[in-house]
């Protein structure tokens, strides 16, 4: 059971359309997963629907009226098939990026981590969006985020100050805020991160992986 859920504004945003790609494509994933936050995010759809029907209005052209109405009597055109990892692993939202979840091309990020980094536009757009991938057992040192981290667990699971973290949650930190993460010890632990700024390590071994981990 998912205990570990998106901030309300995360939502607000989501629902307003002004997150980033890469923030989009977390959400999606996490609200694939969660029944609970799908409800949430309707709610807030439902809030956001309702202010709009209390502002000002403005007059409208006839023709602007009747193209409005000629397109709500058009035919829908039919949704494309919602892609599906094989493996079950992959929500579909990162599934249509990726692929399917056995056939991803890993790289070494640094020692007991590999990494990918995704197709989803950055840099001016918002921050980018990496696959981890943590062997089991393994831990994550020590370290400061200078901004902010936001992770979806998607196999596996890692204990951190806050508690633990299994497939579905969703793990935010903020600038200044500082952890180490430990992972389970049955299985790897993939999570989808959206980092608008590299962490500083706040050891030997976390300078070395802030170095080495790709940003």
């Amino acid at each position: 059971m998912i205990q570990h859920h998106l901030p309300d504004d995360w939502l607000v945003s989501y629902a307003a359309g002004t997150e980033t790609p890469a923030e989009g494509l977390l959400i999606a994933s996490h609200l694939t997963v969660c029944p609970l936050c799908r409800r949430r995010l309707a709610e807030a759809e439902a809030i956001g629907g309702g202010l709009l029907t209390e502002g000002p209005t403005a007059p409208v052209t006839p023709n602007l009226r009747d193209a409005t109405l000629a397109l709500l009597d058009a035919p829908r055109p039919a949704s494309p098939p919602a892609l599906v990892d094989p493996q079950g692993v992959l929500p579909g939202p990162l599934a249509a990026v990726v692929g399917a979840f056995d056939e991803l091309p890993w790289q070494w990020a640094f020692p007991g981590v590999e990494q990918i980094l995704l197709d989803v536009p950055h840099r001016a757009k918002g921050p980018p969006a990496r696959l981890f991938r943590i062997a089991a057992g393994g831990f994550i040192p020590p370290h400061e985020h200078r901004g902010t981290e936001a992770s979806l667990v998607l196999t596996g699971g890692f204990t951190d100050p806050e508690g633990h973290f299994a497939r579905g949650d969703v793990c935010i930190r903020e600038a200044g805020s500082t952890h180490g993460q430990d992972m389970d010890e049955e299985e790897p632990c993939v999570v989808l991160v959206v980092a608008d700024r590299p962490f500083r390590g706040r050891s030997l071994f976390g300078l070395i992986a802030q170095l080495t981990r790709g940003f």
